[in-house]
Formats: C-alpha cells, structure tokens, sequence
C-alpha cells in the first residue's frame, strides 16, 4: 500500500466524502487546512481520474510520498507513520483490482458430492424412508 497527498483547491470535506464513497481508498487523515493523506494500492493516475470524473472543473494534486524518502516538512508524529507506513482501515470493501489478502479455501476431498438444498434429503433418501 502506499501514501499519497492530496492538496485541494477548497471545501477539503467535500473530497473527503468522496474518499469516504469507494473502496479505491482505504484510510485517510487531514494534515492541513487544504491536504489529506491517502492510503491506497492505486496509482496516481487513477486515484487523479477517479477525484476529476466528480470534480471536473476543481483544481487538485496527488503526490506519491510513499515511505516519506523525499518528504520534508513539519507534521505531527502520527502524519509521518502514515506516511512511512499506511494502514488499511478496512473501511470499505477490498478492492476488486487487488488480489485477496488469504488465499481461498481448497476443499481437502475432490469429489465430494455438492451441498444438499432445504428438502432434497427426503429426494435422496426415498419419500418412503423412515428414522428406525
């Protein structure tokens, strides 16, 4: 994952409700008056295509600032670990793009015969049969 800051031209929270509207971005955090930090697996590029398809006519940047490298500045201490180490809040539902964090169950028997539906068991057994 990595971090990346969006500095706005104004009205800071009407992007944050946009950030807060898809699965793209994971977790966020107001740094500034006109910034936020994001934490995603997207690129810029989608990230800046995504904010302009709602916000057309607004001015706005994405910087990669990923592992703070060539991040200088003055922020309180938790900006610089979300920047140094950004944190999926689980806030939305992962992201389709990305491949699942645990891969999926194998069954440990091939073979098995499917699930039974509510009401095939009197099918399986014979509508004749009955508990001893």
């Amino acid at each position: 994952m990595k971090s990346f800051l969006l500095t706005v031209d104004y009205d800071r929270d009407s992007y944050i409700a946009l950030l807060d509207s898809t699965f793209m971005v994971r977790n966020w955090m107001k740094v500034v008056d006109t910034g936020v930090l994001i934490a995603s697996w997207r690129t810029p590029v989608e990230l800046t295509n995504f904010i302009h398809e709602t916000f057309p006519t607004r001015i706005f940047i994405i910087v990669d600032v990923s592992g703070g490298v060539n991040s200088y500045g003055w922020l309180p201490p938790p900006a610089w670990e979300f920047i140094k180490s950004p944190v999926d809040a689980h806030k939305h539902m992962p992201d389709p793009a990305m491949p699942p964090l645990i891969p999926p169950l194998v069954p440990p028997f091939s073979g098995l015969p499917p699930r039974a539906t509510p009401g095939s068991l009197s099918d399986l057994l014979g509508k004749d049969w009955k508990p001893e």
